[in-house]
């Protein structure tokens, strides 16, 4: 009961103490702290204070192993380059190079195809990958 009255005044305390003064006040109704009450009531403020220092550390610590992991999933744009006899085997080259030099590839699309002077084809394919191989 004692302790209950004692958290009561210090929640109280908490909220609306004026400092230089050893008496909390609310509107018209004001509460004598003693020195002993005194002396807990500051204890608690520093032990709210430092437990919330300390919730910081706890809510990165648990939010870092999340993100920590071995694939970091990201994107960026992979470009490839194939060369073939016609432009359906330069786009497939281009592909198998773009599969084999990265991982993750969404759906790739066709950059450009050019038929070159001694008549094979060039093609450059593009896709988001998540990482190189």
């Amino acid at each position: 009961m004692v302790k209950t009255a004692l958290f009561r005044r210090a929640v109280l305390w908490l909220a609306v103490y004026r400092p230089g003064s050893s008496t909390c006040h609310r509107g018209q109704v004001g509460i004598f702290v003693t020195s002993d009450e005194w002396v807990l009531m500051i204890r608690l403020r520093f032990s709210v204070f430092v437990a919330s220092l300390a919730a910081v550390p706890v809510a990165i610590g648990l939010a870092a192993p999340a993100a920590a992991s071995p694939h970091t999933q990201y994107t960026f744009v992979a470009y490839a380059e194939g060369y073939g006899a016609t432009s359906s085997a330069a786009q497939s080259a281009a592909v198998r190079e773009l599969n084999g030099d990265y991982f993750g590839c969404g759906p790739w699309v066709l950059v450009y195809d050019n038929q070159l002077a001694n008549g094979t084809w060039d093609a450059e394919v593009a896709a988001n990958c998540q990482g190189y191989r």
